[in-house]
């Protein structure tokens, strides 16, 4: 489990690139990770305090509009941190952290190089498939929508049609990379497959020069000729050490009673936030992520990937039997109850009375500063 984070100090790197002497580049976007087996305990979830699971899990959640920052511990990282060049490491070793989906929006390329370091050395023959949960994806548009030379957008329109846009172009963005690593795999092998039948039947003086001039300054090994060949392609396509990859996307039903779109999500509200104030919210969002991924799985998810109708069929059977949904069919048409809208107002009242005082307080922090100043001169 990795969790995208922004890092409130900041990660200043002394980049090659950059010749002027003494200059730190900064980046704000931070990783957290844990490697989570089963059988692990609650108590492994949710300590040691500031350095858990969940204490990560609350800051990749802690947006800005509402949410406090979060402090992580990262004790056991500080070698990991120098060795990757960060020189500014804390003396504390902690960072106050808070949600960083405004600095990064590539879920699917962070799974993707963490899966090919788990995949690094392997020698089984596999593929790779990752599924991406997209809950709320935008729908491209249809018809005149956004294309009607009559109809111009409103400020309103556009501020709205844009944070959707935001999401949804760095999940292509992601698509589009896999895609092309793909393009470029399958070109380096299809052209070793073509070569193959020659360099077999070259004589072994030719293969010999062949062989040293693709190694260059390597060291020879015992690998032959078209395993070379290929690893010499893949290194100047800069697919060396990938496999290829498949993606598969869950997401909810484009077409609700007639109307294009995605099912709405219950917690939808405050920014998406609203499912922190009401269980039901939350359980009525977790039951319809639960059937869409069971349609996505009866629907051939698995099979397009060479897993049997047999073993698919069952993996359906046994998930379907392992969970039942606790609503009934009047807690799926019931809103918001009222204790749920008065945490709201109270949260909005938090938000606007903690704004206020940080408002002052910095304003107040200014005019001290200015008496100083003469003083201090």
């Amino acid at each position: 489990m990795s969790f995208g984070l922004g890092n409130l100090r900041g990660l200043g790197f002394s980049l090659p690139a950059i010749a002027s002497p003494g200059h730190l580049s900064v980046t704000h976007v931070d990783w957290v990770d844990f490697i989570l087996e089963a059988g692990v305990g609650l108590d492994q979830l949710t300590g040691p305090p500031n350095r858990s699971v969940l204490d990560s899990a609350l800051a990749s959640a802690a947006n800005q509009l509402a949410f406090p920052a979060q402090l992580i511990r990262r004790h056991t990282e500080e070698k990991i941190y120098l060795n990757r060049g960060v020189q500014n490491f804390p003396t504390s070793r902690a960072f106050w952290y808070t949600d960083g989906s405004f600095l990064y929006r590539e879920p699917i390329g962070r799974a993707h190089h963490l899966a090919r370091q788990l995949d690094a050395g392997s020698a089984t023959d596999f593929e790779r498939l990752h599924v991406v949960v997209e809950p709320q994806p935008l729908v491209a548009a249809e018809g005149d929508d956004w294309a009607d030379p009559a109809r111009p957008p409103s400020w309103l329109d556009v501020l709205r049609r844009s944070a959707g846009v935001l999401l949804a172009q760095s999940t292509f963005d992601d698509l589009s990379r896999i895609a092309e690593v793909n393009d470029r795999l399958k070109a380096v092998n299809e052209l070793v497959d073509r070569l193959t039948p020659v360099l077999n039947d070259l004589p072994n003086d030719v293969e010999a020069e062949i062989c040293a001039a693709l190694d260059g300054d390597r060291e020879g090994d015992d690998v032959d000729l078209p395993k070379r060949l290929q690893r010499a392609l893949a290194e100047a396509a800069d697919v060396a050490g990938k496999s290829l990859s498949a993606v598969e996307v869950i997401a909810p039903a484009v077409n609700v009673n007639g109307v294009p779109g995605p099912r709405p999500l219950a917690g939808k509200a405050f920014f998406r936030f609203a499912g922190f104030l009401d269980e039901h919210l939350r359980q009525l969002d977790f039951d319809a992520g639960y059937e869409d991924a069971l349609t996505w799985l009866s629907g051939g998810g698995l099979t397009r990937h060479q897993v049997s109708e047999e073993l698919t069929e069952a993996a359906v059977m046994t998930a379907r039997d392992a969970y039942q949904s606790p609503l009934t069919v009047e807690d799926r048409h019931r809103g918001l109850p009222l204790e749920g809208r008065w945490d709201l107002a109270r949260l909005l009242l938090r938000v606007a009375t903690v704004g206020t005082y940080d408002l002052l307080r910095d304003s107040a922090r200014a005019r001290m500063a200015r008496r100083r100043a003469p003083l201090s001169a």
